[in-house]
């Protein structure tokens, strides 16, 4: 028997992305593969510099000089791949011009993201009776990943100019809604990011824990799935509570 959400107290039901509506770690690692393919065909030495270590070395130095752009990904990687080109002999215009050839590279594929079974099918439901939105700290492009459609609210780090675990995004998401945080459902893997931070502004949250990993916390989130098709009666039961 399906949950009947028709009057429910909950109005809106937010996601994390990467790891809990797709395959995160999955898709950037395949982004990588990619990259690093790229970067041996068309530019050997770099492919070496970065398979060295050099790439980390690098990660560092750039969060370093730019501690205000770590929640920006693209940004961050550009800048070390513009920097890997640079300190090989590229001129700046080159430099420029090939680092951004080689994200394209990267992001193409880190956008081929490979959903978890019954994500797409149980938003699509759930939006029938709740706005959905996707709240992420990664970079993913929604159009790419087919995300856009079934939606209603999305905001990102970048976005926001703020990562998880700061709540600036959540705090958003309830000014421009105008929903109240027990009207709201926050849904994703990550115990802080997504559970604490949606709870410290009075939000109702589950666990996506796909891993079945043991909670690091005390307090826990209210609820907690390892699939979708265990999702719609979660929410059912948290709507039932605030009834």
């Amino acid at each position: 028997m399906k949950p009947n959400f028709s009057e429910s107290p909950i109005k809106l039901i937010s996601f994390d992305l990467d790891d809990t509506l797709w395959h995160g770690q999955q898709a950037v690692a395949a982004a990588q593969q990619a990259l690093h393919d790229w970067l041996e065909k068309h530019h050997p030495l770099i492919a070496k510099e970065a398979l060295s270590g050099r790439y980390l070395e690098l990660r560092k130095e750039v969060s370093n000089d730019f501690p205000e752009q770590l929640h920006n990904l693209t940004f961050i990687r550009k800048e070390i791949l513009y920097r890997l080109f640079q300190e090989n002999s590229a001129t700046e215009n080159q430099a420029l011009k090939y680092a951004e050839s080689a994200f394209d590279v990267f992001f193409k594929i880190r956008n081929q993201v490979n959903y978890f079974e019954g994500a797409l099918s149980t938003i699509k439901q759930l939006r029938t009776n709740f706005q959905i939105a996707a709240l992420t700290n990664g970079n993913a492009d929604i159009n790419a990943t087919g995300l856009t459609a079934h939606i209603d609210h999305f905001y990102s780090a970048e976005i926001v100019g703020a990562a998880k675990p700061n709540p600036k995004m959540f705090r958003l998401l309830l000014e421009d809604t105008g929903i109240k945080p027990a009207q709201c459902i926050h849904i994703g893997d990550h115990p802080e990011h997504d559970v604490l931070t949606a709870q410290s502004l009075g939000i109702n949250t589950i666990w996506f824990n796909t891993l079945r990993k043991k909670w690091p916390e005390k307090s826990g989130p209210e609820k907690e799935v390892q699939t979708f098709s265990q999702l719609p009666q979660a929410i059912h039961d948290i709507c039932l509570h605030h009834l």
